[in-house]
């Protein structure tokens, strides 16, 4: 599988009240299924995709964001260079606790074998 993650690594859960899809440093506008689909258009292929404006991260939130499976280095380099090198998400969260909270997105890939 690869893809691009979302993870909530902070001690509670913590509400996203915005966010910024962008693609080469160029603004798609907000996480949303119109701005995942200008982002799909540009792509041969079409990656599983899981959208949301305002949203509540539970603790230890763990999801693909954009992702195929299964995946291959080779057939799916586009998509790879997609999530490595020129894909950007932003948020901004409201934590519900008043300890540290942290959000963390990023990328992972995993090869078929």
């Amino acid at each position: 599988m690869a893809g691009h993650q979302l993870i909530n690594t902070g001690l509670g859960p913590a509400l996203i009240t915005k966010t910024i899809l962008t693609l080469d440093s160029n603004s798609l506008g907000e996480f949303s299924q119109t701005s995942v689909n200008m982002l799909r258009n540009k792509l041969s292929i079409r990656p599983a995709a899981a959208t949301f404006r305002r949203t509540i991260l539970a603790t230890e939130y763990d999801h693909f964001l954009l992702s195929i499976e299964p995946f291959n280095r080779t057939k799916n380099a586009e998509f790879a260079d997609l999530v490595t090198q020129r894909l950007g998400w932003r948020s901004t969260t409201n934590p519900f606790t008043a300890g540290k909270t942290t959000r963390r997105s990023g990328s992972r890939i995993r090869d078929l074998h």
